[in-house]
Order: C-alpha cells, then sequence, then structure tokens
C-alpha cells in the first residue's frame, strides 16, 4: 500500500530448498498498469503510480533457480488518493488610482486537480487597501479613493487558496501585484501648513539676526573698549568705543563703534592694549573647527596691516578652540633671558580651552603672539608640535579650561580656570615666566596647577575672573573669583593666594571668602565675573550676576583687601549695587575700571529670544552713573543688521550623509552696498535647522561682493555652489565647494574656491554649473571682452582647468550668443542654451563634444539649433531629457506688443524638432490672465513627461507666485489647479517664484521672494505645495 503521488520501494522474498541461487524477473504481459516498476534480479524493486493516480495495480514476478526450477507470484498493489493543493501562480493586475470601494481590481485565477471548492482571502500585504470574495478571488477596492499614484505606484497582496479535498484540506499561495494608474485630476494647489512660509513667513536673511553681546573690554587712558559678537549676515566682531563720560568715543570709526567681518562666524571674545594700539582676540567658525585669530586696530579702529598677514593672525590648529581672555605683558626677545628692561617686548597671551575633532575632552590652551603679529614658542611646554601649550590639568583626561589670567608685574602669566574632577568641577591657578628657559616659576606650587576645591564639599566651583597687587621683590598676591556652592545655593567666592601659592589667612576664613550677595541665606545665586584691583586705595572691586529667583541682575561691589568683608558703609545699598534690566534677564560678563574708579561692565540682557549688548556703569560710590547715553547705570546698544534685499537662486533637498532628507537654499542678500552669498538650512519638516547654525543662516564668504546662481549636490554629499564674484568694476565666475556644514572645502581649487580671475576678460559670468559622471564640472555663462560672448568651461573634480577640453579648458562662442541653461547626456555630451541676438533674439542650442568641439551631427549637421518660438525675443532657461530621451527647452518668449509668455521646444536627442508637440515643436502658453505677463524661472520633468515650471504671473499690476504645468503634446494641463497653472496670493506685493525641486507627480518644494515694503525690500519665501 503506497500514497498517491509517491513510490514505494521493496524486496520480493522466495526460498529453494537445494540452496540454489535464485533470480527475479516480471512474467511477460503481466507487468503494472497505471505506473512504472523497476525489477532487480535480487527481488528489489520500485513502484511508481502514474501522477495523480490512486486505485489497485498489480504485477506477476517469476523466480528461477537457475537448474530449471521455476515458480510464479502476484503482487497486489493499492494506491491511496491524496488531497492536492491549490494550483496558482503570480498574477498581477492594473487599477486607476481614482477607484473607490468595490471597484474592481482583478480575479485571481486558481483551480484544483481534485475539482474540491476553494475558499480564497488576503493573508498579507497592503490588505487595508484591498478586499477579496472568498468564493469567487475577484479583488476590489476597499475603503473610498485609498490610491495615489503619486504616493505609491506599485501595491502587493498575498492570496491564500484553500480546498475542501480528505482526507486533509490543503492551501496554496500566491503574491498579487497591483499598479496603480496615474489619473490627470482636476487639482488644486494649496500650500501645506507648518513648512516654511506658512509657519515661518517671509525670511530677511539679515535683518531679523538680534543675538549681540559684549563680551570684554579695556580701558586705554579716559577711553573704554568693548568687544563682543553682532549679527549681521553671519556672527562678526564688534568694537564699541566709550569715553570715561558716557559718550560714544566718535573718533573711533567715526561713531564709537565698528564691526569686523571676515566671512564666516567671528566671536569677539578679548580685547588688550599694546601702546595705543589695540589687539582684538576672537574665535573663528569653520564648521569642522574653530581656530583662534588676532587682529591688530589703532585707536581710530583702522587696521595695522604691518601686523602679520594685513593686521590678522589666525592659528592652524584644525582643532575646536575657544578663547577666553586675553592681557597685555612683556616678554624676552629670546626665552630664558632674563634681563629686564632692555630685551622686553611686548606680547598679548590669550588663554581658552582646545579641542580634538571628534573628541569630548577639552584641554586648557595659552596662546603668545607678539606686537608684530608672529606667535611664540612655548618651549618646552608647548610640546614641539605647535607653538602654543596644551595642558590636560586634570592629567585624566578630563574637561579643563582656563578662563581668566592676569600678568604679575607684566612679565609672567598667571592663569586660572575651570577643572573637571569626577563629578565635580573645581578651579585652578598655574604661573608660567619667560623669563626662565623652562617656563617655571617654581615658588608657586612648583610650577604645577594648584587644584583648588573651593566648596570643600565635592560640589561645583567655577572661575571668572583673576587680578592681584604687585609688590616689590617680585612678590604679588592674586585674588581669583567666581562662584562655589555653598550652604545649598551658589554663592561669589574670591581666594586670595600669595606668590607661593599659600592663602592668604588675614583674607576671608583662611584666604577664602564666600559671599551671600542677596542677604537671604538658602535662596538666590550669585557669581562674580569681572575683577580690577585699584592700587589708589587697596581695594578690589568687582561684577557679577545674581539671580533672585525671578530674573537674572548684575550688580557690582567693594571690597577691603585687607579682610575681604564688603564696604557695606560707603558703597551702594549695603555694599552692592544691583541694576535690573526692566525684570529682562541681564548678565555682566567681564569688567573693566576707568581711571576715576568707576567701573564699565560688558554683557548683554534678552529680550525674548533676543539679546541685546549692554553696557553697565557704577560711579566710585556704588551709583549707578548717569550722564550721555547711560540712564540709571544701563546702556542697551540694541544691533540688528540693516534689511537686505533678499533673491532666492535655488533650492536643494540634501540626498546623501547625516543631512539627508533637509533642504539648503542659496540666496544672494543685497545690502545696498555689496551682494552676499547665504546659506540656509531647513529640516525635512521645513523649520530653520539651527544645528546647521543659531538661526538657520550662514554666510558663505566669495570675495567682496557675489551674486549666487545655484547649487548642487555631489555624490560624495559635498555642495557646489556657483556664481559672479566682484571686485571693483571686474566680474568673474566662481565655483566653490563646500561640506554639509557650509564652510568652504578648502581642498578644491585655491582654498576651496575656483574664479575665472585667470582669463583675463573684463566681465565673465556663469549662468549655470554641473557635474558630469566623472566628477568634472562645467559651467555656461559669457565672457566679455569688449563684446559678450556665450562661454562653456570645464574644470577637473579637484577645480582645476581641464585642458584636455578644447586644449585651453574652455570655449569661447559667437559675439551673438550667451548661455544661460546647461544639460549633461549619459555620454557626458554637454547642450548649451541660451540665446542667439542677431537683431531679434532666439533660442539657442548647441552641442559640445567631451573633448569641448562641437557635435556636428547634430541637426542635421548644424551642431547647433536656433528657434524663433513666436515671434518675440525668446531665452532657454532649463534644458532636460524626458523619460524618451527627447529634449525640452523651455524659457520665455518676450512680446513687445503682447503678454509675455513661456515658451517651450521639443526637439529629439538628434536635435530635430519634434512636430506631435503643440504641431510644429514650439509652444508659447500664457500663465496669467489675459493680455497680462507671465514668466518662467526654473522647470522639471515630472514621471509623466509633463513639464512644471515656477515663475511669476502678473494681473492688474501685481506679480505673484506661479506654479504651472504643460502637457507632453504642449498645452497647459487643465487639470493642474483646473486651468494649467495657480497664482498665488501668499504674498500682498510683487512677488517671484525662483526654484522648484519635485518631490513626486503632485508634491513640489519652491523658493523665490516677496517684496514685503521699502524698508526690508525682497524677503525670501519657501514653501511646499500639493495637488489636492
Amino acid at each position: 500500500t503506497l500514497n498517491e503521488d509517491s513510490s514505494l520501494p521493496g524486496t520480493l522474498v522466495a526460498n529453494d530448498v537445494d540452496g540454489d541461487t535464485l533470480t527475479f524477473s516480471v512474467v511477460t504481459g503481466s507487468d503494472v498498469s497505471n505506473g512504472s516498476l523497476t525489477l532487480n534480479s535480487d527481488g528489489s524493486f520500485t513502484y511508481t503510480p502514474t501522477a495523480d493516480f490512486f486505485g489497485a495495480d498489480s504485477f506477476t514476478y517469476q523466480v528461477n533457480d537457475g537448474n530449471g526450477g521455476t515458480a510464479n507470484a502476484i503482487v497486489n498493489l493499492t494506491i491511496q488518493a491524496v488531497n492536492d493543493e491549490p494550483l496558482v501562480s503570480p498574477q498581477t493586475f492594473n487599477v486607476d488610482e481614482d477607484k473607490t470601494a468595490g471597484d474592481a481590481v482583478g480575479t485571481v485565477l486558481a483551480s484544483d486537480k481534485e475539482g474540491d471548492t476553494l475558499t480564497f482571502s488576503l493573508t498579507a500585504g497592503d490588505t487595508g487597501l484591498f478586499q477579496i470574495d472568498a468564493n469567487t478571488g475577484a479583488i476590489t477596492v476597499k475603503g473610498v479613493t485609498p490610491l495615489d499614484f503619486e504616493t505609491t505606484a506599485q501595491h502587493s497582496v498575498t492570496v491564500t487558496i484553500d480546498d475542501n479535498g480528505s482526507p486533509t484540506p490543503e492551501s496554496a499561495t500566491a503574491v498579487i501585484t497591483i499598479n496603480v494608474n496615474d489619473v490627470l485630476e482636476g487639482s488644486a494647489v494649496s500650500e501645506v501648513a507648518g513648512f516654511g512660509r506658512a509657519v515661518l513667513g517671509s525670511l530677511e536673511l539679515t535683518g531679523s539676526k538680534t543675538q549681540a553681546k559684549l563680551n570684554n573690554a579695556v580701558t586705554v587712558a579716559s577711553k573704554v573698549y568693548f568687544i563682543g559678537s553682532v549679527d549681521n549676515v553671519d556672527k562678526d566682531v564688534s568694537v564699541v568705543a566709550y569715553n570715561n563720560d558716557g559718550s560714544l568715543d566718535t573718533s573711533f570709526d567715526g561713531d564709537g563703534k565698528k564691526v569686523f567681518d571676515f566671512g564666516g562666524n567671528e566671536y569677539g571674545k578679548a580685547i588688550a592694549e599694546i601702546a595705543g594700539d589695540l589687539f582684538l582676540v576672537f574665535d573663528r567658525d569653520y564648521g569642522a573647527y574653530t581656530e583662534a585669530c588676532f587682529l591688530k586696530i589703532d585707536a581710530t579702529g583702522a587696521i595695522v596691516t604691518s601686523f602679520a598677514d594685513n593686521g590678522l593672525r589666525c592659528t592652524n590648529e584644525q582643532k575646536i578652540i575657544a578663547i577666553n581672555d586675553a592681557v597685555y605683558m612683556e616678554q624676552p626677545i629670546i626665552q630664558g633671558v632674563s634681563t629686564l628692561p632692555s630685551d622686553n617686548h611686548p606680547a598679548i597671551v590669550a588663554v581658552g580651552k582646545i579641542q580634538d575633532n571628534g573628541s569630548d575632552d577639552t584641554d586648557t590652551l595659552i596662546i603668545r603672539v607678539d606686537e608684530n603679529g608672529s606667535f611664540k614658542d612655548f618651549t618646552p611646554l608647548d610640546g614641539g608640535d605647535s607653538e602654543h601649550i596644551r595642558r590636560d590639568v586634570s592629567a585624566a583626561n578630563l574637561d579643563d579650561e582656563a578662563t581668566t589670567l592676569y600678568n604679575p608685574h607684566n612679565v609672567e602669566i598667571m592663569l586660572a580656570g575651570n577643572v573637571e574632577r569626577g563629578s565635580e568641577s573645581d578651579i585652578f591657578a598655574w604661573i608660567l615666566n619667560p623669563k626662565n628657559s623652562d617656563l617655571n616659576y617654581d615658588n608657586f606650587n612648583t610650577s604645577q596647577p594648584l587644584i583648588i576645591d573651593v566648596s570643600g564639599n565635592n560640589l561645583d566651583d567655577k572661575v571668572h575672573a583673576i587680578g592681584g597687587e604687585n609688590f616689590g621683590g617680585g612678590g604679588h598676591t592674586a585674588h581669583i573669583a567666581g562662584s562655589t556652592i555653598n550652604g545649598g545655593e551658589q554663592d561669589a567666592f574670591i581666594i586670595e593666594l600669595d606668590s607661593f601659592a599659600a592663602y592668604v589667612p588675614s583674607f576671608g576664613t583662611n584666604g577664602i571668602a564666600i559671599y551671600d550677595v542677596d542677604g537671604t541665606p538658602g535662596t538666590g545665586t550669585s557669581e562674580f565675573t569681572g575683577y580690577v584691583y585699584d592700587y589708589g586705595n587697596d581695594d578690589l572691586y568687582l561684577t557679577g550676576n545674581l539671580f533672585d529667583g525671578t530674573n537674572s541682575q548684575l550688580f557690582s561691589t567693594r571690597i577691603f583687601k585687607a579682610d575681604g568683608s564688603v564696604d557695606s558703609a560707603n558703597y551702594g545699598v549695603n555694599g552692592y549695587q544691583v541694576i535690573d534690566y526692566a525684570g529682562n534677564n541681564a548678565y555682566a560678563l567681564s569688567m573693566s575700571q576707568g581711571s576715576g574708579q568707576e567701573m564699565w561692565a560688558a554683557g548683554y540682557v534678552e529680550s525674548g529670544s533676543d539679546t541685546n549688548m549692554i553696557i553697565s556703569a557704577f560711579d566710585s560710590s556704588g551709583d549707578a552713573y548717569n550722564g550721555n547715553d547711560f540712564v540709571n547705570g544701563k546702556n542697551t546698544l540694541a544691533h540688528s543688521s540693516a534689511p537686505s534685499d533678499d533673491t532666492v537662486a535655488q533650492v536643494i533637498q540634501i540626498q546623501v550623509g547625516a543631512q539627508s532628507g533637509k533642504f539648503l537654499v542659496t540666496s544672494t542678500a543685497n545690502d545696498g552696498v555689496n551682494s552676499h552669498i547665504v546659506l540656509t538650512r531647513f529640516t525635512s519638516a521645513g523649520l530653520l535647522d539651527t544645528s546647521f547654525d543659531t538661526d538657520g543662516h550662514k554666510q558663505l564668504k566669495i570675495g567682496t561682493s557675489a551674486e549666487v546662481k545655484g547649487v548642487f549636490e555631489l555624490a560624495d554629499g559635498k555642495f557646489i555652489v556657483y556664481g559672479t564674484v566682484t571686485e571693483a568694476t571686474v566680474n568673474n565666475g566662481f565655483i566653490a565647494r563646500i561640506e554639509q556644514n557650509g564652510i568652504l572645502d578648502s581642498t578644491f581649487a585655491n582654498s576651496g574656491i575656483y574664479t575665472t580671475a585667470a582669463l583675463g576678460a573684463n566681465n565673465i559670468h556663469f549662468n549655470q554649473v554641473k557635474a558630469d559622471s566623472l566628477g568634472n564640472i562645467i559651467a555656461v555663462g559669457n565672457y566679455d571682452i569688449g563684446s559678450k560672448s556665450a562661454l562653456v568651461l570645464r574644470l577637473t573634480a579637484a577645480g582645476a582647468i581641464d585642458t584636455s577640453f578644447n586644449s585651453l579648458g574652455y570655449v569661447v562662442g559667437a559675439n551673438t550668443d550667451d548661455y544661460s541653461a546647461l544639460e549633461i547626456d549619459g555620454s557626458d555630451n554637454i547642450y548649451a542654451g541660451g540665446n542667439r541676438n542677431t537683431g531679434s533674439q532666439d533660442m539657442l542650442l548647441i552641442k559640445y563634444l567631451t573633448t569641448g568641439a562641437v557635435d556636428s551631427t547634430f541637426n542635421s549637421n548644424a551642431g547647433e539649433l536656433v528657434v524663433d518660438v513666436a515671434g518675440g525675443d525668446n531665452n532657454v532657461e532649463f534644458i532636460g531629457f524626458d523619460s524618451s530621451n527627447n529634449l525640452y527647452l523651455v524659457g520665455n518668449d518676450l512680446v513687445t506688443l503682447s503678454d509675455d509668455r513661456i515658451a517651450v521646444v521639443k526637439i529629439s536627442s538628434t536635435g530635430v524638432l519634434d512636430n506631435s508637440f503643440s504641431s510644429d515643436g514650439k509652444a508659447s502658453l500664457s500663465m496669467a490672465p489675459i493680455t497680462a505677463d507671465s514668466g518662467m524661472t526654473s522647470a522639471a520633468i515630472d514621471s509623466n513627461d509633463n513639464i512644471v515650471v515656477v515663475g511669476f504671473s502678473d494681473a492688474l499690476g501685481s506679480r505673484r507666485h506661479m506654479i504651472g504645468r504643460i502637457t507632453p503634446t504642449g498645452n497647459l494641463d487643465n487639470v493642474f489647479d483646473f486651468n494649467g497653472y495657480a497664482r498665488i496670493d501668499t504674498c500682498s506685493n510683487t512677488a517671484q517664484l525662483t526654484s522648484l525641486i519635485l518631490l513626486n507627480n503632485s508634491s513640489f518644494i519652491v523658493a523665490g521672494q516677496c517684496y514685503v515694503n521699502g524698508t526690508e525690500k525682497k524677503n525670501i519665501d519657501v514653501s511646499h505645495y500639493q495637488l489636492n
């Protein structure tokens, strides 16, 4: 007995009394009739029934002993019926996207060998969108119009088919593919709420920046100079100069204020003086790393160009550096030569922190630069790989940084800072002596940093200021000021140390004095942030911050040197003067003392999400100073950069790396004098990306004045930004390569920027730039040496002129031509489009081979195509291939006596007009009400070969944003917002879109500008529009 569709192996048995060898064979004419049998001579056999057969079968065999004896026997076989699984195979159906509940998709075909009844069910895949009839296998749509081609063009479901056979029911599965057909719908264009303009409004690129603060101050005779940072197109160094009567020093740059912009984010941190000149110390943020820079200016604010490199010296550590303080000191010309003053050499010493890229450990940094701009070695403490000292004060790879310093006797360096120890933060003090060849100052803690736990209870201590008193014999007393945790609250403290690192016991309690500034134990927090020792009356003057539970206020105090007590009888109110900035949080970050014992505190005040620079002034009695610009001790310098006239060049969606899915916008901000390139990054949700910069905007500094024309992403995630840079009256094309953080890639061309200056033309403009499959960079535009001609140029991937292209690396076209658009095909051939002007202006397309030669086979051996679309002046703004490798030229048709229109030309890949498009390969289409002008600036081709354009649409003297769609046959797509274009009224004044991204066939990211008013002029708009 065996089952259907299986095989039976077996062995026949026989005996012989004589012991002869027996052989087995099938008796002729008695073989099986419903299968196949293999019988071996030893009696072994295999029987396999015919497929799907069940029932009875048999065969007769004979045994032979080889000596004439034989015997026959019959074998009866029973084949039992077995239920087979249903038969089904994968199938594909197509359904229109507008189908709704119950509409047919297709019927799953299945069968059963036994003729059993079949039952159908959906067991996997997109079962929420479809349903199946259990009896017939008919699949229908589930839900109200749940399908959308633009969202998902293909779905799949798994169908399980069960039979009712016996003895055991069986089942089978098949994957059914369902393709969704795109249906042209009459859809309205609407802006997506919560994205870009819909939530942020139109963006002013410069005037909205108000994160200003003052960080440091220095007194020079009767003047006080303050340094900090303000926002313009980016962060810039700001210096403010005041006379000691509270009036602006107009001898400083004419109005007492000056901003220094070096093209990146620069943060003014410290200021010092040598012989009447000022040294500005600032951090310069390159994105991946930060350097420290020193700028020398005179008392009028003019840069002293004889210092370093035209007045500027920056470190080149390519690490994360932050400066906290700087002072003047005298130093030997040669370290270790102790004779003074004959070998005096003025220098600036700055301290802060340094951190390796990718590391979370910060170390103390000390930098010394002389009055001529040369960095001075700190041998042997610099370790030999840098001129600067880097010291792990913790000695355990924990965080530490120097926050403040002073110069005992003007020849030593005493610094203080914070050091992490386990879970707490303590303070340290350290003295260096450049007069010694090893820099050691052995008297002070054997030349090692002295670490102090001020609180004594393993809680956090912070130091912000240091100063001291010098006396004969080279000795000094240092005062270190900051904050500590005391009795459950943060209180201000001062430590007094002598030159041997010993606490002065008469000061405070054994050298440490702690101050509860608000006078109520257990409440409020306070800290000292500024300190000056006054030799005139042997007192300590300090400023700091007090938080009373409601807001932060700044204060000043005077403390007696003798014992560390507050002068409660003669200074301020009970020894303190508190200044409240109308309930807003205000902070003093440092202070300087004037010649009349008045104090000037630099800092900032919060105003909503903004910060403004403040200077707070106190007279010698601790009263809030009144005079000139100061009222009740307060002077707020509300800085907001002047609004710019802003224009978008391009928006792209980032495809590679950690920022994938976000959007990058390149714009030009014109301040009325120069143009600046601004990069703005949006999150994928359309909000300003504050991880790119504090407000999402970052300047890309290209020369004095530059206009950006576009941006695109390379395969490695870097970006190419291009346009025109202007110096004096000469314009040059530029191509820059930047990292994802918006910083120039210095490995490209010359420090990240290629310009056409070496070509020797009066004016060169790049209008569009793209990369070919080898990474070469191709630019098109125009070239002017007295008359303007078309230009196509190729750089290598490294940013050098590619002389394998026409031997020069560029081709200058006819002086009748101008290129404004570019496309590159799969063979890296170049299509340059623009216009030819021979009295009238027509569309122009020229095809170049990779060698730089014109392809003479293009357009019936002409190598070029010139098209007059509809009698007006035409120009190509976009070139693109459709899915059949046809070329579209899209631009504008400017008609003098009629309305301006969008012009489209369709040609074959060989350059021949396609007469299936608008009957002659040319179309001139209006996207504005009758007699009004319309124009396009950017275009894209969707997956249905429709052409989507953006630009402007006029009506009754008003210009609005416009999005339109043109069919592959050359007509307005009337199902697109019902008339082929959408005229968008989100801007009530003149508006225009200039860039477009197709997310899919019904979802668009657009960017452009909106004229706001005569002050702000144009601001930028970035929006997400959807067809609904």
